[in-house]
């Protein structure tokens, strides 16, 4: 609330996540000597959400989809869809939930000329509608910049915001945090991005 306190309580979060590109092309980004896959892809996902502030002792979901990743000189882009099973274990008052959900997401970033590779800008939004429940969704934005310090060092500032439309009472309806990363690179790659 504002101008109140809030203790903010997120345990852990992660993604994995499997690509099987559908094309043979390949771009090399900018001032490095990384080369990524670009085009249409197919994939698999798995999430693993614990967020007591927003009223879910644990979210899971397991997914497949179809996405494309690509790039116009300093910009790269992606977009993405899947079907996926959404389990939000909810503590007390809430009761568990078993969602079949659509992954809808949209990645961009921008790469400015500069040493090291540049400074890069990013955004990303997933929004996932529930298909058994119109009154549940969620949405997770992010922004972010990342500044490279050295060629295996980085510096990364972002702000991610989640929307939980079917919050349990008492618990947050929306939750923001800021998150100060540094990134080091290990291995042949000369680029932290």
């Amino acid at each position: 609330k504002p101008g109140g306190s809030a203790v903010i309580t997120e345990l852990y979060s992660g993604t994995i996540q499997q690509n099987f590109y559908l094309t043979d092309t390949k771009r090399s980004c900018v001032n490095c000597t990384e080369v990524y896959k670009d085009g249409p892809y197919l994939y698999g996902i798995g999430n693993w959400y614990h967020n007591l502030s927003l009223g879910m002792n644990l979210a899971q979901s397991y997914g497949a989809g179809i996405g494309w990743d690509g790039d116009s000189g300093r910009s790269s882009y992606s977009l993405a869809a899947d079907i996926r099973y959404l389990g939000e274990d909810l503590y007390s008052p809430g009761k568990p939930l078993a969602l079949a959900v659509a992954g809808l997401g949209e990645q961009y970033s921008y790469t400015f000329p500069g040493p090291m590779g540049g400074i890069t800008l990013s955004e990303r939004i997933l929004f996932l509608p529930a298909f058994n429940d119109a009154h549940g969704f969620q949405v997770r934005g992010t922004a972010g910049i990342d500044i490279p310090i050295s060629q295996t060092f980085s510096v990364d500032f972002s702000l991610l915001d989640d929307y939980l439309r079917n919050a349990p009472p008492k618990s947050l309806q929306n939750y923001a945090k800021f998150i100060f990363s540094i990134k080091y690179v290990i291995g042949a790659s000369s680029n932290p991005h």
